[in-house]
């Protein structure tokens, strides 16, 4: 059995809820409420728009509720039908009905939204990059329409971190999908030659990481796999600092932010060891053979006995990187009316061929501000082709910093007339011929008041290429 609403007849609706009635209570609707209530509610429909700049949101767009904008390329203003069409696609429109409308810019920048003849938008009417507002659409008449801003909230990818490698021989590009995907190792065999990694731009990493809402941060991890120093500059829109360069076997975490349309921050805070040089080691046995640690667990053991190391575990002076050589004074050293270097008993080191990372640490005691203190390497057969010096001097109250670059022998790496208390040097050189480094102090001005580097300073240095 079939029936037909015809006319305006009134019949009773039992079990509805409008405007809270309990459910159970009856109430009069005609059929023509019912007809103009089912087309002023028309099912969801997405519509896609895609125009590249300005553009119109259709009356079809706005009924069927749901508007996905693509295709801008830059800051953009779109601007609604008019009330009149607005209504007609409605079909049948009850005055002071209102339905919703959600319209989600999909790109990486502004969009603005404006009334066609009509329409009046009311509260916010600007879409932030890759966020999304709800609006409420409200049919005042038959040529009146209103868009009330309801909210608005960034459009979330939940894109789960993803390793990408990047083997590029020399300078390579750091894309927007490896930046998004959080966790880049950087592989490729470079000669030991330095090389620079470039951004990708900040919108094509915003893009890919469709996160629209300004202020958002996420982490990434580079891993730098290869055995030269690599050093990360920003394409278009991106900032990179804290830690720049990332020395082999290293991996910087980065704190990436999204602090304004087409601007991005990568900020280096921590350093690590990359994971892909954690290669076994081969210790010698106490009697013959070898025994190998593994990078990996093996299952069901917790605990790994070693048979007893004899001889020498190499070091820098070996092929061996990323091994720490410590070497501390044996005994206070004092200079008095004199300003010719002399050895830090102890600190000394033998290098090969190679690059280093080096700090001393140097506690001292000047009696007279007027004799100061200096340090400097002096080389026995070493050359070096590149040097990068800093040395940090405190007195009581002050501190005082320099910086060297040259090679040669016995050039002052920080020398100060003050009451030094405390100097720390440190920096990266660059060996061309292997030898002997030995640390050396003296007197900054020739003074009859001793000026003493004490016992227990120290020289680490460490091969890193």
């Amino acid at each position: 059995m079939s029936s037909t609403l015809v006319g305006n007849e009134t019949f009773q609706v039992v079990g509805y809820q409008p405007n809270g009635l309990p459910s159970g209570e009856t109430m009069s609707v005609t059929t023509g409420q019912v007809a103009s209530l089912a087309s002023a509610n028309p099912a969801t429909i997405n519509t896609n728009i895609t125009t590249v700049g300005n553009g119109t949101l259709t009356a079809a767009a706005i009924v069927g509720g749901l508007i996905t904008r693509t295709g801008s390329t830059a800051n953009y203003t779109d601007t609604t039908d008019t009330a009149a069409n607005i209504v007609a696609a409605l079909t049948n429109y009850v005055a002071a009905e209102s339905f919703y409308v959600r319209i989600k810019n999909n790109v990486a920048f502004t969009q603005t939204i404006t009334g066609g003849t009509g329409v009046t938008v009311s509260g916010i009417s600007v879409i932030p990059p890759l966020a999304e507002s709800l609006y409420l659409v409200t049919i005042n008449s038959a040529t009146t329409v209103t868009l009330l801003h309801v909210l608005t909230a960034p459009i979330i990818s939940g894109i789960p971190p993803v390793l990408t490698t990047i083997n590029t021989v020399g300078a390579g590009t750091l894309t927007a999908a490896s930046i998004a995907g959080s966790i880049i190792s950087r592989t490729g065999s470079q000669s030991a030659t330095p090389f620079t990694d470039t951004t990708d731009t900040a919108d094509n990493i915003i893009a890919a990481q469709l996160n629209g809402k300004i202020g958002q941060s996420w982490e990434i991890c580079y891993q730098n796999t290869t055995n030269a120093v690599a050093t990360i500059t920003g394409g278009t829109g991106v900032t990179v600092s804290g830690i720049t360069a990332v020395n082999p076997g290293e991996s910087v975490f980065y704190l990436i932010t999204y602090t304004a349309a087409s601007t991005l921050t990568m900020v280096g805070y921590s350093v690590g060891q990359a994971a892909a040089t954690m290669q076994s080691a081969v210790l010698a046995g106490s009697t013959s053979g070898t025994t190998t640690l593994k990078s990996t667990a093996i299952a069901g053991t917790t605990t790994q006995t070693l048979p007893a190391v004899t001889g020498t575990v190499a070091s820098t002076s070996g092929s061996n990187l990323m091994i720490h050589d410590v070497t501390r004074s044996t005994a206070a050293v004092t200079a008095n009316g004199t300003i010719t270097y002399a050895n830090v008993t102890g600190l000394t080191q033998t290098v090969v061929v190679g690059t280093y990372k080096f700090r001393a640490v140097l506690p001292s005691t000047v009696a007279n501000g007027a004799g100061g203190i200096k340090y400097a390497f002096n080389y026995t057969t070493t050359v070096l082709s590149a040097l990068e010096a800093t040395g940090i001097g405190f007195t009581a109250s002050a501190v005082a910093v320099q910086h060297t670059t040259t090679t040669t022998t016995q050039t002052d790496l920080f020398t100060q007339a003050a009451v030094v208390i405390m100097t720390i040097i440190e920096g990266t050189m660059t060996v061309s011929t292997g030898g002997t480094i030995d640390l050396q102090m003296a007197q900054n001005t020739s003074n009859a008041s001793n000026s003493v580097t004490l016992i227990g300073s120290s020289l680490e240095f460490i091969r890193i290429a």
